[in-house]
C-alpha cells in the first residue's frame, strides 16, 4: 500500500480525522478514513496486599454507563510514555510506585486509528496524588487480586485494554501472589 495524499476533515479536542487516499497493492485506489489520537497508557497498579487500583467512570462510547478500567490516559506532547504512565497512575489512583515494569505496547484500533497504547505494571505504591484532569470524575476501585482474575475469566471486563494488560501481567504476578494458582487452576 502506498499513501498517495491525507486531507484533514475534522480537528477536534481529543481527535482528528483525516481522509487518506491510497494506492493498494493491486494498483487500485480508494480512500480511507483514519482517527488520529495521542499515543496512550494503561497501568495496572497492585499493592503488597493484592489489591489491583481500577477507576470507575462514565464513558461516552458504551452509551455513557460506567466502565471499570485499569488507570489509562494520553501521553502529553514530548513526553516519555514511562513518565505518563507515572503521572496518569498518580493522578487517577492518587499513589506512585517504586517499580513500574513495561508489559506490552499495541495499536488500540489499527483498522481505523493510529492511537498507540503503552502498558505498565506499577507495585511497590506509596501515596503521592496528583489532581485529577478538569474532565475526570473517577472512583477508584480497590479489588483483590483473586476476585479480579475471577472476574477476568468470567467475562467481567467490557475494556480492552483491562483485559490485556490483566492479561499480561500473570506472569509478573505469579510470582509474588500465590493466592492467582488458585484462580488459575479453577
Amino acid at each position: 500500500m502506498k499513501i498517495l495524499g491525507r486531507e484533514k476533515v475534522y480537528h477536534g479536542g481529543l481527535i482528528d480525522v483525516e481522509k487518506i487516499h491510497v494506492r493498494l497493492a493491486d494498483g487500485k485506489e480508494r480512500h480511507y478514513e483514519m482517527v488520529n489520537h495521542a499515543d496512550a497508557v494503561t497501568v495496572l497498579p497492585i499493592d503488597e496486599n493484592g489489591m489491583i487500583y481500577f477507576v470507575e467512570q462514565y464513558r461516552v462510547g458504551n452509551g455513557g454507563r460506567k466502565m471499570l478500567e485499569l488507570p489509562a490516559g494520553v501521553i502529553d506532547p514530548n513526553e516519555e510514555p514511562i513518565t505518563a504512565a507515572h503521572r496518569e497512575l498518580r493522578e487517577e489512583t492518587g499513589f506512585a510506585c517504586k517499580t513500574l515494569t513495561k508489559l506490552t505496547e499495541f495499536y488500540m484500533i489499527v483498522g481505523y486509528g493510529d492511537e498507540f497504547m503503552h502498558g505498565y505494571l506499577a507495585q511497590d505504591l506509596y501515596a503521592d496524588a496528583l489532581e485529577q484532569d478538569d474532565d475526570e470524575n473517577i472512583i477508584v476501585k480497590p479489588i483483590h487480586i483473586s476476585e479480579v482474575y475471577k472476574r477476568l475469566f468470567n467475562n467481567g471486563f467490557d475494556d480492552g485494554k483491562t483485559i490485556l494488560v490483566l492479561s499480561l501481567a500473570i506472569p509478573h504476578l505469579i510470582k509474588r501472589f500465590p493466592e492467582l494458582h488458585q484462580v488459575l487452576k479453577s
